[in-house]
């Protein structure tokens, strides 16, 4: 059996949101040769997919599995709702002694304080008293005050103190905010427990936002095929396919938990430099080989624009692409294949490995391609497994999944 995935536009595309429904798979390699492994649960407050081929069955849903606990063990770790987390224990310590926890807790934060860096400051952990500055505003329906502003801008300015099996908040106020990068962090650490399994190829996705991938569906070509939308509000009839192997994507809206403050919209995405949330309409797709990178480039893209972001994501040898809506919708892409040729007007250069292409008359595309929320009927009852319905023979049956 081979695996094939394509998508649906959703209603709210530039909120980040994907919608996947089962693509025509090609013939597998021969009966018997190849088992395939797809199950979805929840976790991380949303549908988790894994995907995995190999020739022990017994053995690869064993590594499912394992792969569905480290995500929800990081996801116990990484919590910001539990008041037991590793995660609440730092915050509730802000500008007190270091908090001991564990290892995977400082590889992420230590991961994090060095992609802050890396992306020019447009992304950051320690961005949650901007957070909660915000979406106070938005319950008041009233603007920050620039006293306000100020204070919580300089609360999110400082670095975590990342030590061997500690974490400090040397700032009182500050407050670690991981939902921006946990998704692929998790992705990341699932899919190293396939590869390990002795797997031949997986597919990790967490709610149709953050996804990594290695080896090939089974389908004809390489990878796993991934049909992306042409625009930020395009229909299913303008779709674009590209190949996922060996390479992570993560896709961030600005206005994918969006509010209104004396009558305008702003998106849940801060700018940590400025402490302003953004209030243009506006997605971003980031590939990387790490999936935790990914997340942390998809953000920055958002914040940064099309030439100061692109320019950080040729740095860290990604590929990203930019959609935004304005007068005239415009799609920016560092990588031509992301960005579909129309007569749309619009402008793409293509960068990736430091090698610049120009790719004209470029229009967007909302990637789409990258979820596979689960419906009722691949819950098998329980909210937890896919049934064998949701198979179908080719791949699974999906519904729509929101992401911000």
């Amino acid at each position: 059996m081979a695996l094939a995935f394509s998508t649906e536009t959703p209603a709210q595309c530039s909120g980040g949101a994907a919608h996947a429904v089962p693509a025509h798979a090609e013939p597998g390699q021969g009966s018997g040769e190849v088992a395939d492994v797809v199950e979805i649960h929840f976790a991380m407050a949303t549908p988790v997919l894994i995907a995995a081929r190999g020739s022990d069955p017994t053995g690869l849903r064993s590594a499912v599995h394992q792969a569905f606990a480290e995500i929800r063990r990081l996801e116990e770790t990484c919590s910001n709702f539990d008041p037991a987390s590793d995660v609440s224990r730092v915050n509730l310590s802000t500008g007190g002694a270091p908090v001991k926890v564990p290892p995977t807790l400082t590889e992420l934060v230590d991961a994090a304080v060095w992609l802050r860096v890396a992306t020019d400051g447009a992304f950051t952990v320690t961005v949650g008293p901007l957070v909660d500055l915000w979406a106070a505003a938005g319950r008041r329906n009233a603007w920050p005050s620039a006293p306000d502003l100020a204070a919580a801008r300089r609360r999110s300015a400082t670095d975590p103190i990342v030590g061997p099996d500690t974490i400090a908040l040397t700032v009182p106020g500050m407050r670690i905010e991981l939902g921006g990068i946990a998704k692929g962090f998790a992705a990341d650490r699932a899919l190293a427990i396939l590869r390990g399994s002795g797997a031949s190829a997986a597919l990790v996705n967490l709610g149709g936002s953050s996804m990594a991938a290695f080896g090939d569906a089974g389908t004809r070509g390489s990878g796993w095929p991934i049909e992306v939308p042409a625009s930020i509000d395009t229909t299913p009839s303008r779709l674009r396919a590209i190949a996922l192997q060996d390479q992570a994507l993560s896709v961030s809206g600005s206005f994918g938990h969006a509010v209104v403050i004396d009558g305008h919209r702003v998106g849940h995405v801060i700018d940590p430099r400025s402490g302003r949330a953004l209030e243009h309409d506006a997605v971003a797709v980031a590939l990387h080989s790490s999936a935790t990178t990914a997340e942390a480039l998809s953000k920055a893209v958002l914040i940064l624009g099309a030439d100061h972001g692109f320019a950080v994501v040729r740095r860290l040898d990604g590929e990203a692409l930019l959609l935004e809506r304005g007068d005239s919708r415009r799609c920016s892409s560092s990588t031509a294949h992301l960005c579909p040729l129309s007569g749309a007007r619009a402008r793409a250069s293509h960068v990736r490995r430091g090698r610049a292409q120009a790719a004209r008359d470029a229009s967007g595309s909302c990637v789409t391609g990258t979820g596979l929320g689960s419906s009722p009927d691949c819950r098998a009852g329980t909210g937890l497994q896919s049934s064998p319905d949701c198979r179908a023979g080719t791949g699974l049956h999906s519904s729509p999944d929101r992401r911000g």
